[in-house]
């Protein structure tokens, strides 16, 4: 190889690594279930659940029973 095709090469795997980042790993957060009315509810069950989009969504993964 070239030493260009090695440029190129080690940037793609570079830019790949970055997106997975990005999209994987960046900024996410624990977000704790709450009741309706804010506050923690005392069956574990939330009566609401808020999902903020801002580079990505939060909570990420959402279980319902």
């Amino acid at each position: 190889m070239t030493e260009i095709q090695w440029i190129v090469a080690i940037a793609g795997v570079v830019l790949i690594a970055l997106v997975n980042w990005y999209f994987f790993a960046a900024g996410r957060a624990m977000v704790i279930a709450t009741g309706a009315n804010g506050s923690p509810s005392s069956t574990g069950v939330p009566g609401e659940i808020v999902i903020t989009v801002d580079g990505g969504y939060a909570p990420s993964i959402i279980r319902v029973p």
